[in-house]
């Protein structure tokens, strides 16, 4: 499981409570280096197992690549952390995304609604009805207005 955070653009994503966490609840020396002030709060929150993380990466919202700290893991092919594993769908894109949603909730998603998402057009009600159709958009304004996520409803 990983968490994100957003905030205008900025995104921060550590993972939690992973199947890659060491027992001895010893982060791995660097997780963390460099991580901007701007995330300073989220890595202190009570709310999240940061003793968990195997792996951190964020963005500010005027770059345009990720980070990470510097990391030594105990492999030598550089899967110790689950960070493939784990955000495959964000890597692979939005059919990645669809194809994860059949196969783990046995439940079909249309691909144009996923790619709405994946380009952050605005959430409307056309979109809830394709995803969920016993909820409306509406019902999730302050959830969407929270995350800072566009809506149009």
């Amino acid at each position: 499981m990983y968490a994100q955070l957003s905030a205008e653009s900025s995104m921060l994503l550590p993972s939690f409570m992973s199947p890659w966490a060491r027992d001895e609840k010893a982060m791995w020396p660097g997780l963390f280096q460099n991580v901007p002030a701007d995330f300073a709060g989220f890595l202190t929150e009570p709310a999240f197992t940061i003793e968990d993380s195997t792996f951190c990466i964020w963005r500010l919202s005027n770059e345009s690549t990720w980070h990470a700290g510097d990391i030594e893991y105990p492999d030598q092919d550089g899967t110790a952390d689950g960070s493939g594993w784990m955000l495959q769908e964000y890597v692979e894109g939005p059919q990645a995304y669809v194809d994860f949603c059949k196969d783990y909730y046995e439940r079909e998603i249309p691909l144009g609604t996923v790619q709405e998402f994946w380009e952050s057009k605005p959430f409307n009600e056309e979109m809830m009805r394709a995803l969920n159709p016993g909820t409306t958009a509406l019902s999730l304004e302050k959830d969407l207005l929270e995350i800072g996520y566009p809506i149009h409803i």
